[in-house]
């Protein structure tokens, strides 16, 4: 099914079923300042990579981007908005996720 086997799960270091999770936090390089699939952690490695393209085929996207937390994801979407940008928000919302609208973006992007 979709959920075992969907995005890139191929591990071609060692052919394994289900990709290792990868504690490394930097990767060889093919030569000086040519970058490989994966340069650094906080960049991307190949279990975010198989984490993102399972995601993304799941909900029938291009693409995914994981965030280490939801706060992370919050102001992520925020950048993506034009200046100016409206948002309705809930009552009851997150407190983190209100002082992150009322402190800090109303004033960077008008929100």
């Amino acid at each position: 099914t979709v959920v075992v086997h969907g995005g890139d799960q191929h591990d071609p270091g060692h052919g394994a079923i289900f990709p290792p999770i990868t504690t490394a936090t930097s990767f060889v390089q093919p030569n000086l300042g040519e970058e490989g699939r994966f340069a650094y952690s906080r960049c991307g490695n190949p279990t975010r990579n198989a984490y993102e393209t399972a995601i993304a085929e799941l909900e029938g996207g291009c693409w995914a981007t994981a965030t280490a937390s939801g706060m992370a994801a919050t102001a992520l979407a925020l950048e993506l908005l034009e200046p100016q940008s409206h948002v309705l928000a809930m009552r009851g919302l997150y407190g983190g996720t209100v002082r992150l609208f009322e402190k800090v973006r109303r004033s960077s992007q008008h929100l």
